[in-house]
């Protein structure tokens, strides 16, 4: 059985300024637009994040 931690780090978020720091925004863009990246979910007026568990699938070739 999961336990409540495990099920809360699942669903962390990475902010979009955490994520652009280290990859391209028009690079990003792109692939999001074209699936082949995570997309991002609006968590306030002018915010966005991705989940962390996608970004981290993705960077292990999972997602």
């Amino acid at each position: 059985m999961m336990s409540l931690w495990d099920a809360l780090r699942m669903n962390m978020m990475i902010s979009y300024q955490e994520l652009v720091r280290t990859f391209p925004n028009s690079t990003r863009w792109r692939m999001e637009q074209e699936g082949k990246f995570p997309k991002r979910i609006k968590i306030g007026p002018s915010a966005v994040a991705y989940r962390l568990s996608e970004v981290q699938a993705w960077i292990k070739g999972k997602w």
